[in-house]
């Protein structure tokens, strides 16, 4: 990966990340939690896109793949080489949405429905996915087409997440609380909300974080603090968003919301704060003027469309969201 490079940005936020996820963890910063993510979102710096280096499909990459299902399909795979599985997960970053979504997503989840990979071989596709190189993906830039590298790196992270919880157990602490340290800075520092590209599929950037952050919240050992981070950084991401999220994003976000606040009351009312501190902000300002301004409108709008017609909040959230719903633009 020696072509890949990662933004001196992104140590900063990953060092800030840790910082607060160590003092919440104390019972440092609960009530400052959401301004202090907010401060964390200032300073982060964006800047040009830079060229992307593409997957090369002349690799052999289509040639093994189409080995490998061809095999799958007959019942005589009995393995991958991990020179296999890290060639394969190279091309997730490809533009071509036949080799990143069709054929080599899907291939990695029937691999671990029919169990063809060992614990050393996830644990390897699970660095392999963690290497700032690969998560942050000219993630610091403006819009460019790493965005395909980045987002699908964190739907595979989800599968190998649900994997470990499913039985193979093949995660230990350290890396699960890397996993979480990562999956926040990228969080915050993603911007690209793109869904369907053209005739390059799907990005999806926030619909696959909130999948992951969902995912890692159903493990019952991961700290609250741990949890609550998660949400509280995601929902201050969201609402600094000037471009649109129309692809179903909001339906997503809005299950992954809804089943943290279903667990503890600790969540719920976290969820509550939030909400309607992001309803005053919303009062406060003047009449929107910018098109990003008022995606900031709609995006939340959506979002809490969302939440409203999934009727599984409690009595005190459902309560909340009908009150607001005049306010909705």
């Amino acid at each position: 990966m020696g072509e890949l490079t990662m933004d001196d940005g992104i140590n900063d936020l990953q060092s800030q990340v840790a910082n607060l996820k160590d003092q919440l963890e104390r019972g440092e910063v609960f009530q400052s939690l959401g301004s202090r993510i907010k401060t964390i979102l200032e300073g982060i710096s964006y800047h040009s896109a830079t060229p992307v280096k593409m997957p090369s499909r002349s690799d052999g990459v289509i040639e093994l793949s189409e080995s490998l299902e061809d095999q799958m399909q007959a019942e005589t795979l009995t393995g991958i080489s991990d020179e296999a599985i890290l060639k394969l997960m190279q091309h997730l970053g490809s533009p071509n949405p036949d080799v990143r979504d069709s054929r080599i997503y899907f291939f990695f989840n029937d691999a671990l429905q029919m169990h063809l990979l060992d614990s050393e071989q996830l644990r390897l596709m699970v660095n392999y996915l963690l290497d700032p190189r690969v998560i942050y993906s000219h993630v610091l830039e403006e819009e460019n087409d790493a965005v395909f590298k980045r987002s699908y790196d964190v739907l595979l992270l989800s599968v190998l997440t649900y994997a470990d919880r499913s039985g193979y157990d093949f995660l230990d602490d350290e890396t699960v609380d890397r996993i979480v340290i990562e999956t926040i800075t990228y969080a915050l520092a993603e911007k690209d909300t793109r869904g369907f590209v053209g005739n390059r599929g799907w990005a999806h950037t926030f619909s696959h974080i909130p999948n992951l952050m969902d995912d890692l919240s159903k493990r019952p050992e991961l700290p609250r603090a741990d949890k609550l981070l998660m949400m509280a950084a995601f929902i201050e991401r969201y609402k600094t968003l000037t471009t649109p999220l129309i692809f179903g994003e909001s339906e997503r976000i809005a299950g992954y919301l809804a089943n943290l606040a279903n667990k503890n009351s600790l969540y719920e009312d976290y969820l509550l704060v939030a909400l309607k501190e992001w309803r005053l902000e919303l009062t406060d300002r003047n009449k929107p003027t910018t098109e990003g301004a008022w995606n900031q409108i709609f995006n939340r709008s959506r979002l809490m469309s969302a939440m409203m017609l999934r009727h599984d909040f409690s009595d005190r959230v459902q309560r909340y969201l009908n009150s607001v719903i005049d306010f909705l633009a």
